[in-house]
């Protein structure tokens, strides 16, 4: 193949999640357009969501370089041993070592604040730079490289590009996940001025000298175009993240024991406010006596601690089964085994960009949808293709009534769901469209 693009990412097997998949279904189906991915990611990088079912995929590729990287983030989650909360027991901490357990986690969260505000910028990743520079300008020139394709967040990878860009002169595709100030408050909790003009700065230096800017809505999109007036729209190309029907088949569902099941897949943030999905669900428990002896929430990944003690004070933890994460593919059999897939966005202003990737293995997983929204692109996209019920967050009543709809669908095993052709979001036609925008970004060199 003629055409070669160097794809940068942080996300790659044996890391799992979302960032993963998307970059690895475009490594996947790039050939089929005459494009010729090579990949450059990590070396052993840290992460709790590792999936080695997914290393199948790039088993015996050659075109995948590994650096390595200095991580003081990991070696700081490391040290003090800090790990997220996966299941309801870990709370179980009464009197004294309880308070001790407060107070160390405060000095933690504490020390953790003021090391990533001074030490990452824009985010941990930073360390990674040097060594990825110097790889991919190596392999630019030894494998005769047409674009760089950086796909973030982090947004360290986005430097990497642009410093790639800059030394090379090659053309430079970002991909934005989500957007650059999404995650601010992890790496400047106390929001100190001048560390938001440097992370601006940067931002503003990315966009200003990439070639195209891939995002996945039409709300991130605008989002920009406002923050950036004098960026061109013609700059910017909704590719939004999608599923593979080829990773569902032969999947064979899990068994939740006849049970009505409503599952949420991937981390639980506390920022999302699941609190009112509780308060409906306890209602509904409350006011139907089938319903209580039928109904499994299950949570399949990482769930917020204070959010387990919100579920313990309103004593649903008998009906709350937690799964810690799993594979991908494991996690697929999970979800053709629900009867019902809860989407919970939050209500923080980036919400109203984001199209979460779960929502397109839902998709992909053809059950229902019950989502507790704002306006914005997932609302608009669960009612023009029929996907379920989209209620606003804040509606405990219309959340209530949805849960009961739906329970009562499977009670009479009436099935309802009828989406429209959702062929849009399969990779491949996904990738296609990146195609279409390396070869336009190629012609123009």
């Amino acid at each position: 193949m003629e055409k070669k693009v160097l794809i940068i990412s942080y996300y790659f097997p044996p890391i799992g999640g979302a960032g993963t998949m998307r970059v690895l279904k475009f490594m996947k189906y790039l050939p089929s357009f005459n494009w010729e991915p090579f990949v450059l990611t990590v070396k052993s990088p840290y992460s709790y969501m590792k999936d080695n079912s997914i290393e199948k995929e790039i088993k015996n590729n050659k075109n995948i370089f590994y650096t390595s990287a200095l991580l003081l983030g990991n070696f700081f989650r490391r040290f003090f041993k800090y790990k997220p909360k996966i299941n309801i027991n870990n709370n179980k901490k009464v009197g004294l070592l309880k308070t001790i357990f407060e107070i160390f986690k405060r000095i933690f969260i504490f020390f953790k604040n003021i090391f990533y505000t001074l030490f990452f910028c824009p985010d941990e990743y930073i360390g990674w730079i040097p060594f990825a520079v110097t790889k991919g300008m190596k392999i630019i020139k030894e494998k005769e490289i047409d674009i760089i394709f950086t796909s973030g967040p982090p947004n360290s990878v986005h430097l990497i590009g642009l410093l790639l860009k800059k030394i090379t002169g090659k053309k430079w595709v970002i991909d934005c996940r989500d957007l650059w100030n999404q995650y601010c408050l992890n790496y400047n909790p106390y929001n100190i001025r001048i560390k938001s003009k440097i992370d601006e700065y940067m931002e503003r230096a990315v966009v200003i000298n990439s070639d195209r800017i891939i995002v996945v809505s039409d709300t991130m999109k605008n989002q920009l175009l406002e923050r950036f007036p004098y960026i061109k729209n013609e700059k910017f190309t909704v590719i939004t993240n999608g599923y593979d029907p080829s990773d569902f088949e032969n999947i064979v569902p899990f068994t939740y024991k006849k049970k009505f099941v409503i599952i949420h897949y991937g981390t639980l943030f506390r920022w999302r406010k699941p609190d009112n999905f509780f308060k409906a669900l306890k209602n509904v428990i409350y006011k139907n006596v089938d319903f209580r002896d039928d109904i499994l929430v299950v949570f399949m990944g990482i769930i917020h601690e204070n959010t387990l003690k919100y579920v313990d004070s309103l004593g649903l933890n008998s009906y709350l089964e937690i799964i810690n994460y799993k594979p991908y593919y494991e996690s697929l059999q999970y979800l053709k085994g629900a009867n019902i897939f809860l989407l919970i966005p939050g209500e923080l202003t980036f919400n109203k960009n984001m199209l979460t990737a779960k929502l397109f293995d839902y998709i992909g997983a053809r059950k229902p949808i019950l989502a507790l929204i704002v306006d914005g692109a997932l609302k608009d996209l669960i009612e023009k293709y029929s996907l379920g019920i989209a209620v606003y967050n804040d509606n405990i009543d219309e959340i209530e009534n949805a849960i009961y709809k739906f329970y009562l669908d499977f009670k009479l095993k009436k099935d309802t769901y009828n989406p429209k052709d959702c062929s849009a979001f399969e990779r491949k036609f996904i990738t296609k469209r990146l195609s279409e925008l390396l070869d336009d970004v190629k012609k123009n060199n």
